[in-house]
């Protein structure tokens, strides 16, 4: 960083690392999500980086739920994303 940039600039860049790697998992649950699953269980340990390409994955899929199951259940909240 360079100290002699207004705060407002410095501040701005120390956020960039956050915001790609919020953006890299919104991606991939999206994906998730296009393939009509449920992961339900998204937690730091199941986000890797993989090693071949430094691209962020996500595992442990065993307690996946499809999208047509889980609107048969009356207990399910629905989550609506604007695009």
């Amino acid at each position: 960083m360079n100290p002699e940039e207004p705060s407002h600039i410095r501040e701005q860049k120390s956020y960039e690392p956050l915001i790609k790697l919020i953006i890299e998992i919104l991606e991939i649950l999206c994906w998730v999500h296009e393939c009509q699953v449920i992961h339900r269980d998204i937690k730091p340990q199941n986000l890797m980086r993989r090693k071949k390409d430094g691209k962020m994955i996500l595992i442990d899929f065993g307690v996946i739920k499809r999208v047509d199951q889980a609107l048969n259940n009356s207990k399910l909240t629905v989550i609506v994303s604007g695009e």
